[in-house]
């Protein structure tokens, strides 16, 4: 294996890596940072999150969506499926948009676990009326 392509390997699993993290909670709290499930994983026993935002579904759920997303993202650049503007000015690949949501699934799931407990709404103290 020659130094180029070993350096070739490095960069692209750094890639990876880093394409694998969370998102950051600016990037949650953008106009794209809560999107909507389109459809549930294969794997996915638990009832169904179609049509639910991301900061509605199971941190389980979510963990499973970001995989299927970074597997998905890897198909589409083997494919090296783009994107393309309505008006035809800009190209993109469809990889990038695909991780972006592996990484707003992962965010939102690392948001649910980290947050506490929902308090409950009523006033029960124990008086009979």
């Amino acid at each position: 294996m020659s130094i180029e392509d070993r350096v070739a390997a490095l960069e692209k699993t750094v890639a990876e890596l880093v394409a694998k993290q969370p998102a950051s909670a600016s990037e949650m709290a953008g106009d794209r940072g809560d999107p909507e499930v389109r459809r549930d994983p294969k794997d996915w026993k638990g009832a169904s999150c179609v049509g639910k935002k991301y900061s509605q579904c199971p941190p389980d759920f979510l963990d499973l969506l970001a995989s299927f997303l970074d597997w998905r993202a890897g198909k589409e650049d083997e494919e090296n499926k783009t994107w393309t503007s309505k008006d035809g000015s800009k190209t993109k690949p469809a990889s990038e948009f695909t991780r972006r949501d592996a990484r707003l699934a992962r965010g939102w799931a690392a948001k649910l676990r980290a947050a506490p407990p929902a308090a409950a709404t009523g006033t029960d103290d124990g008086t009979p009326f």
